[in-house]
C-alpha cells in the first residue's frame, strides 16, 4: 500500500451494553491501533474510551465540543455518527461481539449507501468467537454475499488472528477508490435527516457529499 496515501475509515462499536466495559474497550483500543498500524486514519477512535469521560473526550477529538448532556447531545452525536458513515470513507469497519442498537444502525447506514446515491464501500463486521453466549444475532450473520457484495463478516479468536484477518482486505483497497474521479458540483437536501448539503454528482448519478478534509480539483 502507499504509506503516502491513507485510507479513510470508520470504526463502530458497542459502547452502552458491553458486560465487560474496560475489556471491549481496550479490545476496540487494539483494534483501531491494527487498523491505523495499516496505513489508515480512523475518523473517530471513541469507541476506546474505558469509561464516560474517556469516551466523550475521544468524540470531541474527532467532531468538536458536545453539547451539554440531554437530548441536545444525543441527537448531536447521532447525527455526527451517521454523517460519518455517509462521508467520503474508503470503509466502514465494526466490532459487533457485543449487541448494540448503535451500531446496528451505523452498519445499515454503511451498506444501504447505495440507496442514498452514495458510492458503496467495503462493509466489514468483526466477530469473536464464542463471545456472547447468544451468539451473534441473525441480523449481522444473516447478510449474505449475494445480497450485500461488499459486505464481509469475519470471525476471529484473539487480536492476532483479528489482524491477520484484516491486514490482506485493507492492503488491498486503494484510497478514493470506491469514489467517482469527475462530476459536477450541486446540492441537495440529505436523505437521512433532510439539512442541505453540496457535494459532486457523477455522470452515473451518484452523489458524493463534501466534507472537511476531502481534497478538490477545479477545473
Amino acid at each position: 500500500m502507499n504509506e503516502s496515501s491513507p485510507l479513510t475509515v470508520f470504526f463502530g462499536a458497542a459502547i452502552q451494553g458491553a458486560r465487560d466495559r474496560e475489556a471491549r474497550s481496550d479490545m476496540h483500543r487494539r483494534l483501531i491501533e491494527i487498523i491505523k498500524s495499516l496505513n489508515c486514519h480512523v475518523l473517530s477512535e471513541h469507541t476506546g474510551g474505558g469509561d464516560f469521560d474517556q469516551t466523550a473526550a475521544l468524540m470531541e477529538d474527532a467532531i468538536g465540543p458536545l453539547p451539554k448532556q440531554g437530548k441536545k447531545r444525543t441527537v448531536y452525536v447521532r447525527d455526527e455518527m451517521i454523517r460519518m458513515v455517509e462521508s467520503a470513507i474508503d470503509a466502514a469497519i465494526f466490532e459487533v461481539s457485543t449487541p448494540s442498537l448503535g451500531t446496528g444502525i451505523e452498519i445499515a447506514h454503511a451498506y444501504l449507501r447505495p440507496r442514498l446515491s452514495l458510492p458503496p464501500i467495503p462493509v466489514i463486521a468483526l466477530y469473536q468467537k464464542n463471545y456472547w453466549p447468544n451468539h451473534l444475532s441473525a441480523m449481522i450473520d444473516g447478510i449474505s454475499k449475494e445480497q450485500v457484495p461488499h459486505f464481509t463478516l469475519l470471525e476471529y479468536d484473539d487480536i492476532d488472528h483479528a489482524a491477520k484477518l484484516l491486514g490482506p482486505i485493507l492492503s488491498s483497497l486503494k484510497p478514493g477508490g470506491q469514489f467517482p474521479k469527475a462530476g459536477t458540483i450541486s446540492a441537495r437536501k440529505c436523505p437521512a435527516c433532510g439539512h442541505h448539503e453540496v457535494g459532486m454528482t457523477a455522470k452515473d448519478g451518484s452523489f458524493t457529499p463534501l466534507r472537511p478534509g476531502m481534497g478538490v480539483e477545479i477545473k
